[in-house]
Formats: structure tokens, sequence, C-alpha cells
């Protein structure tokens, strides 16, 4: 198991890259755009200093969406997941207009199809040498090389110090170099398209709520696809020199059928459950193994809702919930990043007051809340009930009934995929972003067993068919009494 040597393997490597892009695509007018998916790791805080450091790069992050993942395991085979998010990777591709895709071994077979119907070089990260072309990595797996060890999950004892600060690294670069850093939710992908004046502007309003130092230690549990992790969890603390830690263990998703809890359970949990509770418990293991001793907490909601799964499950004993909370002592701040058009869903107050009771800490909780156009508009403190919206400054919320507007003064650019309006550029007037979101409605089911009454009626129109056979669907007319004489099921010793 290889880790990462040094800074300068990587700068090496992302340059010969560079180099080799601009000269295979013919880029003279404009810097290499490269897109990058890698799950939450300091591999990929390490390339994104790295990148900084490039002048002639752009980098766009394409989002991996696990809360997507989470919402579909119940019922959904894991399929369909991969071809939603590859679906969506391509149309980013093509409106971004990249020109090369780095990524790892995880998402190697799902990237690669794309790479090729689009004809876009593809690199992957090793750990040495540090970046490979595809054709290299081919032979290397072929010849059985053992050096092609990708560093995309987070290693104990492992954390990133920035080498320079990013300030150095940003006033380097052209503030018309735009850094593209991209999310998607179901059906609603777009980009938020950033500059260095920008990324400036959301740093001194997080300030106001966040206030990060060089002695500060930073655990990022925030997911790749929110606009949180890049700018607040990785950028901003990049900013501030402070340590990262990414303790998030994620599961390839070629092994999501195979998931199952480490701990033992006396009740029987769904997929779901399970992947909730594994996710949460290696937040848990990372700051057991690791002693990281960090000061400050980045999630967002479902992610603070899997460590409160996990740190309440009944299932833990005493001293098992002791052993875990081990290395939280030195944790002063814990903010929680939420998406601005849930501002008037539930609120996280019960999970929090939960999640301070079953470890007994006494730390302020905040939850924010984000525009990837603007970044943070607002922000309310959940370990006080009495506590309410507070407004950042350059913000206005307006409660209009059943909808509300968020009014935030930004410069970013941001470009709308799949034609919806909410994200269009006549949402922005004199450097104003107007966004109107619609209510979430709180409905209740009024069946106990809703699932299956919905199964049921969804099997009706089989069962009433014209060839009631239960196990066959459509059966062909000529076909329907020969049995495994005719067809293309026919048996193998029939001629």
């Amino acid at each position: 198991m290889f880790w990462l040597t040094s800074c300068s393997t990587l700068d090496a490597g992302m340059a010969s890259m560079v180099d080799h892009i601009s000269s295979r695509r013919h880029i003279r007018d404009h810097p290499v755009r490269l897109a990058i998916i890698s799950p939450p790791s300091q591999t990929l805080v390490h390339l994104i200093s790295v990148a900084f450091r490039q002048e002639r790069v752009t980098i766009a992050l394409l989002p991996i969406d696990f809360s997507l993942l989470v919402r579909r395991l119940a019922n959904e085979p894991v399929s369909s997941f991969n071809k939603h998010v590859v679906d969506n990777w391509r149309s980013l591709i093509v409106e971004a207009g990249i020109d090369a895709l780095l990524t790892t071994a995880d998402y190697y077979e799902l990237v690669g199809p794309i790479c090729d119907e689009l004809t876009l070089p593809l690199y992957l990260a090793t750990a040495m040498p540090a970046i490979l072309a595809r054709s290299e990595y081919e032979a290397a797996i072929k010849a059985g090389h053992g050096y092609v060890d990708f560093l995309n999950i987070p290693r104990p004892g492992y954390e990133y110090a920035p080498a320079e600060p990013l300030p150095r690294l940003i006033s380097g670069n052209n503030v018309d170099k735009l850094h593209i850093f991209s999310e998607i939710g179901s059906c609603n992908a777009k980009a938020a398209i950033h500059t260095a004046s920008t990324l400036q502007a959301a740093f001194e309003r997080i300030s106001i709520l966040c206030k990060l130092e060089a002695t500060d230690s930073v655990l990022n549990c925030l997911f790749p696809h929110e606009y949180a992790y890049v700018v607040y969890g990785v950028l901003y603390a990049l900013n501030a020199n402070a340590k990262i830690h990414c303790p998030l263990t994620v599961v390839p998703s070629s092994n999501y059928t195979k998931l199952k809890v480490q701990f033992p359970l006396t009740s029987p949990y769904s997929m779901h459950d399970t992947l909730l509770l594994t996710l949460g418990k290696s937040v848990f293991d990372y700051v057991r193994s690791c002693n990281c001793n960090h000061t400050v907490l980045m999630c967002d909601a479902q992610t603070f809702r899997m460590l409160v799964a996990f740190i309440t499950c009944g299932d833990l004993s005493q001293s098992e919930k002791c052993a875990y909370l081990r290395g939280w002592q030195l944790l002063e701040r814990i903010f929680v990043f939420e998406d601005a058009s849930k501002l008037f869903d539930k609120s996280l107050v019960e999970e929090a007051l939960a999640f301070l009771e079953a470890t007994s800490l006494k730390v302020p909780i905040v939850q924010v809340y984000t525009l990837s156009e603007a970044g943070a508009v607002s922000y309310m403190t959940l370990s006080d009930k009495t506590s309410t919206l507070i407004q950042l400054p350059g913000c206005n919320i307006e409660d209009n009934g059943e909808e509300f507007t968020v009014s935030a003064c930004t410069d970013s650019l941001f470009k709308e995929y799949h034609k919806r309006a909410r994200a269009t550029a006549e949402a922005r007037a004199e450097g104003t972003l107007r966004l109107t979101f619609r209510k979430h409605v709180n409905a209740t089911r009024l069946l106990k067993n809703h699932a299956d009454y919905v199964t049921y009626f969804k099997r009706r129109r089989e069962r009433m068919s014209r060839y009631p056979q239960g196990y066959i669907k459509k059966v062909p007319v000529r076909t329907q009494f020969w049995g495994n004489f005719t067809g293309k099921h026919k048996h193998h010793s029939v001629l």
C-alpha cells in the first residue's frame, strides 16, 4: 500500500498531463479545462491544490450524488443509479466544454465509455507515478504492476496540510480564469462558475460564522456533490492554512449490493439504513483510529443524520459508545450545510439535541443555508431552541406563503442544464441573484402499508392480461402452446 510521497511528484504529473493535453487538443486560446471525478478523499484535496498551482488549468469537479443513491437504494437496483449519474456526467462534460478527464479506479469503468464516446483523453490518479494516461494504466494492469494503487479512500493517520496558503495560489492566476464547481440533483443539474474574486467574497461571508485559523483541524464530512464541500470544506480550509481530514469511506458502486453492517444488530435493517449506519460508522472509526483531534466539523444535513443515527443506535453498548467517542473532546464548532431551497423544511433541532446528549458535548451547532451561485445566505443555531433564521449581509429572504424568494449579491457566472428556469442567467439583475422556491409540503400517508398497495396496482394490469399465466408476461400468439420447441429460449437438445 503506497502513500502520497511528495507534492513534487503530483506537480510534475499534472504539468506533463497539461502539456500532453495542450499538444493533442491544440488548445491555444483558453486554458485546459480539466474535469475531476473522485470520492471525498485526501487525494481530491491534493489534486485541487496542485491544479491551482498550474497557470493553464481550470477545474471542473463532476459530482457524485450519494444522496440520490441513498434515496434510491431501498427500491431500485444499482444499475439505475449508475445510469442516472453517467447521463448527468455526459451532459455536464459537453456543456462545460471539458478537454480532459481525471478519475480514480472506482469510476474508471463508468467514465471509460463516456470518454470513448466524446473522444476525451482519460487520466487516472495513482500513488506512484502520480498520474497515468489510460493506455499506460491498461498496460500496467495487464502486466500486473504493483504501483497502480489508487488513493481514493482516506487512510488513517493521514492529513493534508497545504504547502503554501491558497491566496498566493489564487492571486497568481488571472481573475478571468474560471473554476467550475458542479452540482447535480434529481433532474436538476447545474454548474456554478467562480472566479478568484467570487471565491474571496464567499470566504469573507462565511468568515462571519466560521473563522478558520491555521491551528484548526477540519473534519470534512460533506459529500463532493455539495457546493460547501469544495468552497468551504476544501478551499476555505486551504485558504486559512488549516489541516483537512476527509473521513468518509465511500463504498465502490459495484459493492453496494454486498454491503453489510460491521457491528451486531438485533433488529433487521433495510439496505437504506445499512448504508446510512455504515457511512456514519466510518467517520467515528476514522477519528478513533487516527486521533486527528479535530476542532471543526463540517457536514450536510444527511451526514449529520447519519452520525446521529449511528451514535444513538440501540445496538451499541455503553463501552462501545465510549470507545467511538474517543477523540471528540477538542471539538469546538459544528457546521451543518444545507441548500437554501430547504429553508422552510423540518429543522434539525431534535437531531442536534440528540447528538449533544449522546456525545456529552457542549458545542454550538450552526446550520448554514447556501446557494451554489452565491454561497452562504443565512444561518440558525440548532443547539439553541429559541434561535431563529438570521440573514447574512447582502442577502434577503421573502416569505410569500407557498413560495419564498432568496436574494443574494454575487458576481459568479452560472449555466443552467436541462433547461431549468430557476437556474437561468435572467434570475440575476445588477449583481443580485433572485431565486424563487416552492415550500415543501409535509404530506402524511393515509395507509400504513402504502408501498404494498402501490405494488399491487402496478401488477394488476399484468394479472388482467389476455394470458393470465402468472409467471409469463407477453406470450406470442403463434407459439404460446409450443413449449421449448420454438423461440429463442428453446432447450439445447432440440434440433
